[in-house]
């Protein structure tokens, strides 16, 4: 997968959005890359964009979890 990130800038970062990709060309590749091992499993291509530097990092998963923050 891909993460476009804007390293060199001094920031505090934080999460501007995060979402799941509907058709993404990166997940896309990725079951080419591996020429069909990965055809039974479904995944989900799931993106986080930054807020200070304007960053993304897409996370190819089956699922997500969600957790409380203390």
């Amino acid at each position: 997968m891909k993460a476009t990130l804007n390293f060199g800038i001094i920031a505090h970062e934080t999460i501007d959005t995060a979402y799941l990709a509907p058709d993404d060309e990166a997940l896309t590749a990725f079951y080419k890359g591996w020429k069909g091992l990965f055809d039974d499993v479904k995944l989900h291509c799931y993106v986080i964009e930054t807020l200070s530097t304007g960053g993304n990092m897409k996370i190819p998963a089956e699922n997500v979890a969600l957790y409380p923050v203390d």
